[in-house]
């Protein structure tokens, strides 16, 4: 989809910040919509998680992964669509195991 569009001859910080702006009051609307409320401040556990998925997956992964796709064909980088998959599990074991 990004080849495709006028996004592959921008940057992939750009890419990635557009991305961000769209999907998060887009998010925000669907939670509303759907009547999701906070009932209770969020605990240091929830505050760094939130923290590690701001900063290393959306911050890190995703930046090097737009920048590999802009710059190789979606065939040559097959082998590697299960690295952002270690990203998002990689905390829910740390935290599984550490109860």
């Amino acid at each position: 989809m990004v080849k495709a569009s006028s996004l592959a001859r921008s940057s992939f910080e750009k890419t990635l910040f557009y991305q961000l702006i769209v999907s998060a009051p887009v998010l925000a609307l669907c939670a509303q919509l759907s009547g999701e409320r906070v009932v209770a401040p969020p605990s240091a556990l929830a505050i760094g998680s939130l923290a590690y998925q701001t900063f290393w997956v959306v911050g890190v992964t995703y930046l090097a992964w737009f920048a590999l796709i802009l710059r190789y064909s979606a065939s040559r980088l097959s082998a590697f669509t299960f690295s952002p998959l270690y990203s998002a599990w990689l905390p829910a074991i740390w935290c599984w195991g550490n109860r």
